[in-house]
């Protein structure tokens, strides 16, 4: 019979049990693994397995097996040398901020041991102004390594802060590849997903270790998900997906086959689901979304977000998500669509709302069109007369020649706005994408 678990987060990541029988000279095991690691994180899970011992300990002779004495709870209070940054409100529920013990793609054991665990994440940068939330937990680095590439804003949100208190309207909620390891049992989790997706928001889902990881997810039924994560299959990558039911995330592709790194697949979902990519060898969804309350939950078996840092990504999955981050921000507005193997020279027309968020008056627009990888494509200057706080719609329209297979996906615009003396009073990245 042993007693509670110390978790210590690492890679690869540790695990101690105790004897009760000496759980007041726990102590020096926990110290000993903080040792092993190079750089303290806030251990959420640590801390509160080292309060379970000293409760267990106060009744216990403190000596260890060979009859020394053991140090006393005080002292060892001076060892720990970075408490938790955050409060630990569901020790026996809230699962560790750590990577799951296992990663995508490893279908063979000499797969677990590869360059990739080096998990190369430098130069990752957080938006003070985040269109999404990446969850920290399982491979989240490698999660914010790739919404950098995409080109979005984004910020770190821990496992038991709402989204809901972040910004109105709330962004986007990341779940990374392993994000749910560990939080299947946390009642607090689930509450704040629901809670979140009832009120309007939208949470995207990657890949997880087993089919019970997606359990947190909020579904209409109140039914969990019966899915199989990349211990349970195996994974594909050529070739690896079809195109299901066409959905504006999909307007990159050219082909009803496309590549991207897959590892799992969703045997049951909620009735008013759409599958929007399906395994090409079984057949069964891959990436799907339903409704949930006012907002909606996309999960898919996909792991571009880790493949990226570890050589598995592809130009193919990096669009769909690109394009289906673009499309979750406003899931509800209207996208017109141009089919360019028909019209291969489209006149765009479009009403664009211009809101001065300053406090002058704005004379004149910059209004910017944007591939879909937000590169600047055609700029235009318009006058205007849009006093403080106020805010007005007008028409533009351009005629688009040229456009290549790898510039299809949804196209943005933006704009600047400035005053009469020319300068810039609000900067690009104020309105809702289109």
């Amino acid at each position: 019979m042993y007693g509670p678990i110390i978790d210590i987060y690492g890679d690869p990541w540790s695990e101690s049990r105790i004897d009760p029988d000496f759980c007041g000279c726990a102590e020096g095991t926990i110290f000993h693994e903080f040792l092993h690691l190079k750089a303290l994180r806030q251990e959420c899970k640590t801390y509160a397995c080292t309060n379970q011992c000293f409760a267990c300990a106060k009744n216990i002779p403190r000596r260890d097996q060979f009859g020394n004495e053991c140090l006393e709870k005080d002292e060892y209070g001076n060892f720990i040398p970075n408490k938790p940054k955050f409060p630990c409100k569901d020790p026996n529920g809230d699962g560790p901020r750590r990577s799951p013990p296992s990663r995508p793609c490893g279908d063979h054991p000499d797969d677990n041991y590869s360059v990739a665990s080096l998990r190369p994440t430098d130069g990752v940068s957080e938006s003070r102004n985040p269109e999404l939330l990446v969850l920290r937990n399982g491979f989240w680095e490698e999660a914010g390594s790739f919404i950098n590439r995409l080109k979005r804003r984004f910020s770190y949100i821990e496992p038991d802060q709402s989204p809901l208190e972040m910004k109105d309207p709330p962004p986007i909620l990341f779940i990374p590849s392993g994000g749910l390891y560990g939080m299947e049992k946390s009642s607090q989790f689930k509450s704040i997903l629901e809670d979140y997706v009832s009120r309007g928001g939208t949470i995207i889902v990657f890949a997880q270790q087993h089919g019970y990881d997606f359990s947190p997810l909020p579904t209409p039924d109140g039914v969990s998900l019966v899915c199989y994560g990349w211990r349970e299959d195996q994974s594909c990558r050529s070739n690896s997906v079809y195109v299901d039911t066409w959905h504006p995330a999909l307007s990159s592709t050219t082909k009803s086959l496309t590549s991207s790194p897959i590892d799992g697949y969703f045997a049951y979902y909620p009735p008013d689901s759409t599958a929007l990519l399906s395994r090409r060898i079984n057949g069964m969804p891959a990436m799907l979304a339903y409704p949930y309350g006012e907002g909606r939950v996309v999960v898919t078996s996909m792991f571009e977000d880790w493949g990226n840092s570890h050589g598995q990504s592809t130009i193919q999955g990096r669009s769909i998500i690109r394009d289906l981050i673009t499309w979750a921000k406003n899931p509800d507005l209207e996208i017109l669509e141009y089919n360019l193997r028909n019209n291969p020279d489209p006149e765009v027309k479009l009403n664009i709302e211009l809101k001065n968020l300053s406090d002058k008056t704005a004379s004149e627009a910059k209004i910017l069109w944007l591939d879909p990888d937000r590169n600047l494509y055609f700029e235009e200057e318009t006058p205007i007369s849009i006093p403080p706080g106020e805010e007005t719609t007008i028409p533009v329209s351009h005629s688009f020649s040229g456009i290549t297979d790898k510039n299809l996906g949804i196209w943005h615009t933006d704009y600047i706005l400035y005053d009469s003396e020319g300068d810039e009073i609000q900067p690009q990245g104020h309105k809702v994408m289109r």
